[in-house]
């Protein structure tokens, strides 16, 4: 992942190399951003603990964390500074969690389904910042069933 630090309006920062870490046993974060080079602790997102195989960037815009044994995903916007939590309510707690390469969707495993969500557009008109996620048609997925479309 990039990030990009500092400037004004009119320059665009360079980009830098950092590491997304959770760690389920720390109780005052849910995601911590690290620069690779320095160390340097660069932010932190609060908001419960995320679990294993729980982290996802979505279009290079959103951070998201399945919550360790809760039924909720949690969503940042990377660009904003006020770090204002969304929640993605699901059916069950989350075990793992991933994004399509496009951005176009969200996969989550919960229980012994697949979930798979689309995204409506990350920033709808009249409400900048707002992450619009719907369930898809075909719902969840089990193995050994077959879904027509």
């Amino acid at each position: 992942m990039t990030h990009g630090r500092g400037g004004g309006k009119s320059k665009m920062a360079a980009p830098m190399e950092v590491a997304v870490c959770t760690d389920s046993a720390a109780p005052l974060w849910s995601c911590i951003v690290w620069e690779l080079h320095s160390g340097a602790n660069l932010l932190t997102y609060r908001g419960g603990q995320a679990g294993p195989r729980g982290l996802a960037l979505l279009n290079g815009e959103y951070l998201l964390a399945a919550q360790l044994g809760k039924n909720y995903i949690s969503a940042w916007e990377l660009q904003r500074k006020d770090q204002l939590q969304q929640k993605i309510m699901c059916p069950g707690p989350v075990t793992c969690l991933t994004t399509s390469p496009n951005g176009l969707y969200v996969l989550a495993g919960i229980a012994e389904s697949i979930h798979l969500w689309e995204v409506r557009g990350a920033k709808p008109e009249g409400s900048p910042g707002h992450l619009a996620v719907s369930a898809s048609p075909a719902g969840a997925w089990r193995p050994g069933t077959v879904t027509h479309c």
